[in-house]
């Protein structure tokens, strides 16, 4: 464990897991499948436990901190928001409803890592916390979207078919992609045109955009959920 991480003690690392029940190693075991970093926070604001993405992230990045048992943004500003909106969800008179998204900057000026702040409701009574809090920490910067393997699983595409296809997403023109490749503006072209027949559209820009809305899909799920096996 990090020098960071050490002010976190192992006992309060492992009370869901150990004290609560059933339900509550089953949440633990839960949490530590998502690719998301995630911790649960007690009504006091005090960090219950933390899965391994999280201690990863919190070994690694410049935004976010455990500070005295407690999730903390390095920079002073960002931590305000981030301590309102945890005391919010966790309190009493907060209101408890509504999840708070909050982008949380560094130091460095690197990619932000968007927090989320998610009241758990009536189902905290089940693994024996009154008003937890979920922080689930996103990393920006390292999903990686539409590649290959997807391309040709998903819609039988060729290798070349395929990074014509990431590559036109990403922004390039067939131009680039043939220079790139080391091919005719001819054969980039024929190859657009059996990407676009095998995905069932007729303009570039149709297929541009659905690629892009699988894109996004991805990234999202990427995000949250290791890949799958003979994904990776």
């Amino acid at each position: 464990m990090n020098s960071v991480m050490r002010t976190v003690t192992a006992p309060t690392l492992a009370s869901i897991g150990n004290d609560s029940g059933p339900a509550a190693r089953h949440l633990e075991a839960v949490l530590h499948t998502l690719k998301a970093g995630v911790a649960v926070i007690d009504e006091h604001g005090d960090v219950v436990s933390i899965n391994r993405t999280l201690e990863t992230v919190l070994g690694a990045a410049d935004q976010l901190v455990v500070r005295r048992g407690r999730i903390a943004a390095v920079l002073a500003g960002e931590n305000a928001r981030l301590q309102a909106a945890i005391t919010d969800c966790g309190g009493s008179a907060g209101d408890r409803s509504v999840a708070r998204d909050i982008p949380v900057w560094g130091s460095r000026g690197t990619a932000p890592l968007i927090v989320s702040v998610c009241p758990v409701g009536e189902a905290a009574g089940s693994i024996g916390m009154n008003r937890p809090v979920l922080v689930v920490v996103v990393d920006t910067a390292p999903s990686v979207g539409l590649d290959d393997r997807f391309l040709r699983d998903a819609f039988q595409l060729t290798d070349a078919e395929a990074l014509v296809a990431k590559r036109l997403v990403g922004g390039d023109t067939l131009s680039d992609i043939a220079a790139a490749k080391g091919i005719t503006l001819h054969t980039a072209r024929s190859q657009l045109k059996a990407v676009m027949s095998k995905l069932g559209v007729s303009r570039q820009s149709e297929l541009v955009a659905m690629l892009s809305k699988c894109d996004n899909v991805l990234r999202r799920e990427q995000a949250f959920w290791p890949p799958a096996v003979g994904h990776a």
